[in-house]
């Protein structure tokens, strides 16, 4: 029972940045871009699955928990939703894979 247990800790989702944590990584041109597309949708809400595409572009093919809490924050949405959103697609990478 204990390795259950102690399978469980290893594959534990990351937590969210705190707001004061969070680093803002994107590049003034990923800033653009997704400033650009803002202006082709009714509401931020839809601008997430092409932010997390430019996260992942700028976050070098990965989206971390950092690069989840950017596009969040810059969207202005929950942590949450956007993590709701990069982990139920396949097309995002939500995990390291080492060869």
């Amino acid at each position: 029972m204990s390795d259950l247990i102690q399978l469980g800790a290893v594959n534990q989702r990351p937590k969210a940045p705190r707001p004061e944590e969070l680093e803002l990584k994107f590049s003034q041109t990923a800033i653009d871009q997704l400033n650009s597309l803002k202006t082709h949708y009714p509401e931020d809400k839809a601008c997430i699955l092409p932010g997390l595409w430019i996260a992942q572009r700028e976050y070098n093919g990965f989206l971390s928990s950092n690069a989840i809490a950017e596009v969040a924050h810059r969207l202005n949405r929950s942590y949450a939703e956007v993590e709701g959103v990069a982990t139920f697609y396949s097309m995002y990478n939500t995990a390291h894979e080492f060869c």
